[in-house]
């Protein structure tokens, strides 16, 4: 009976006032049982708590009641977890990612710009904003970086004039590369004019079939003499392009559909002695001689003119 009538005091237990770690009970003046039994019988030998020695005991009307101790422990821990939750908390709000334009929050979807701010999908563009960074001096620099001037010299041969290729010229931007670039532009066409001046006879192998690729049947060789005085005028730089009638015969020796589909001509820049002449060089184009072995390994060749 006695261990029934003390199981709902166990709910009202708290530790022993003298610090043992053992429950204690209102019935044992808020000591333990060991405690008790100390204070209770000094003279006799008792057993420790703990450690074998005999605690401290305290009066117990001058001891803290253990409710209120209880109570003051519990209002420390809340406050001690409410300075860390706030300690806690405060760097959290600061770290908030923020639009800087319209201080929307946008967390985890937000666009860094090149400025180095945080924006929203709507302020994201730098005209949206006052973005501060130099979007023109960084594309001048990319241009600069990427795009050196290039100089190519002119290539000479055994017995080949000169011959100046097509400058491949990148511009820096500014003053030095509107100068190098007009100074560039000059000598390209001061050589080109020099180059189109001279008298110079060329073989070169001519593929119609790339060029009559889609003409209809009945269109084939004249298309084909068309073809001749287009590469003629290109690679001599005159209008005024002569077909001989051995090239012509040549073209449609096999009919008008059947034209061949390679052909090696020569062609030749001559002076017009005519007086009423327009122009003072022409181009005249004549069949030259195809070896045994054919076409293959034939290139553009300069041909010493005998006449």
């Amino acid at each position: 009976m006695a261990q029934r009538e003390e199981e709902p005091e166990l709910e009202t237990r708290t530790l022993c006032v003298n610090n043992c770690g053992f429950p204690g009970s209102i019935a044992t003046d808020n000591m333990c049982q060991s405690c008790f039994q100390g204070s209770a019988a000094p003279a006799s030998p008792s057993r420790s708590c703990s450690t074998g020695s005999t605690p401290p005991v305290r009066p117990p009307d001058l001891a803290r009641p253990a409710q209120e101790d209880a109570a003051a422990a519990e209002e420390d821990a809340a406050a001690t977890t409410t300075g860390t939750l706030t300690a806690a908390a405060t760097p959290a709000a600061r770290k908030v990612n923020r639009c800087l334009a319209c201080r929307k929050p946008v967390r985890l979807t937000g666009f860094r710009c090149r400025c180095g701010e945080l924006f929203c999908g709507e302020h994201r563009y730098s005209d949206r904003h006052d973005c501060s960074f130099d979007y023109k001096a960084a594309a001048m620099a990319a241009i600069s970086r990427a795009n050196p001037v290039l100089y190519t010299s002119p290539i000479r041969g055994p017995g080949f004039p000169v011959k100046l290729r097509a400058l491949q010229i990148r511009v820096l931007l500014g003053k030095r590369g509107r100068e190098e670039t007009a100074a560039a532009a000059k000598m390209v066409e001061q050589a080109s004019k020099g180059r189109k001046e001279e008298v110079v006879s060329r073989e070169y192998t001519i593929n119609l079939h790339k060029r009559l690729h889609g003409c209809t049947f009945k269109k084939m060789a004249p298309k084909a003499i068309k073809e001749i005085r287009k590469f003629a005028q290109k690679a001599m730089g005159t209008t005024d392009v002569r077909v001989d009638v051995k090239l012509n015969k040549h073209v449609w020796s096999r009919g008008v559909r059947s034209v061949p589909r390679r052909v090696r001509v020569k062609i030749a820049r001559k002076r017009n002695d005519e007086e009423d002449a327009k122009e003072e060089l022409y181009s005249l184009v004549t069949v030259a001689e195809v070896p045994p072995e054919g076409f293959k390994g034939l290139g553009t060749k300069v041909v010493d003119d005998e006449d």
